[in-house]
């Protein structure tokens, strides 16, 4: 297993929730939605070429992590607790904060759990994609 020294390690959850996940690969993943407007081509005005594509930009970006790392066994039913309780939960990465410097918090949208059985400890492989945001109040 990769020291805790060697890189950054993600806490998802708090309390005796929380879980370590000690991360080997981290990607941050930016997702922005554009909408598209196709420019009008007609008979009258087809001789001039295809019309430049307009977007309309809303600066409705999703940010996400893709999380490789590994877990302790003992964490296994933690995770997956998380992933499955629903709402949100703190992330706890690097000292990130939001925009606003709340801490950032967000859900598990995919999760995958794996044992190398070339290894003989008590740990376990994790892919997973977290995306960052807050829940909806009324």
């Amino acid at each position: 297993m990769t020291s805790a020294d060697d890189v950054d390690n993600l806490i998802l959850g708090s309390g005796s929730s929380a879980v370590t996940i000690y991360v080997t690969k981290m990607e941050e993943i930016f997702d922005k939605s554009l909408t598209p407007i196709k420019g009008v081509q007609s008979s009258a005005n087809y001789g001039a070429g295809p019309k430049k594509t307009r977007f309309i930009d809303l600066l409705m970006i999703t940010k996400s992590y893709s999380v490789d790392g590994e877990i302790d066994l003992a964490d296994k039913g933690k995770l997956k607790a998380l992933l499955t309780a629903g709402g949100i939960f703190n992330v706890d990465w690097e000292n990130e904060t939001f925009e606003d410097g709340s801490p950032l918090t967000g859900n598990i949208s995919k999760l995958s759990i794996t044992k190398d059985n070339s290894r003989e400890d008590a740990h376990r492989q994790v892919k997973m994609l977290i995306v960052l945001g807050t829940n909806i109040t009324g």
